[in-house]
């Protein structure tokens, strides 16, 4: 879905704020510059950004971790829609 300024209603659970969730890798990170994901959120400034990216996560669970932490999209999306409470999850996995 393309987005412009009013052309649809993203807001899933009606409490009247539209809350966006990005899991990625490196390349969604805010590392080195600001992030697609973050500038997605000055264009829609009335979207709630969440950026929960994370160098080296994958799309698929390989098995990696940092520190206990798994690099996988998968357990990450129900904590983007549990305790971010996102409308709108945006997976964007590259290299």
């Amino acid at each position: 879905m393309g987005c412009q300024s009013g052309s649809a209603d993203l807001d899933r659970d009606g409490d009247g704020v539209t809350r966006v969730a990005c899991l990625g890798d490196s390349n969604t990170t805010d590392a080195e510059r600001p992030s697609w994901c973050n500038l997605l959120g000055k264009e829609f400034p009335k979207w709630v950004m969440s950026n929960r990216s994370w160098a080296g996560m994958t799309i698929v669970d390989v098995g990696a971790t940092y520190g206990g932490f798994v690099l996988a999209a998968d357990p990450h999306v129900d904590e983007v829609l549990t305790l971010d409470h996102a409308d709108v999850v945006i997976l964007s996995f590259g290299t």
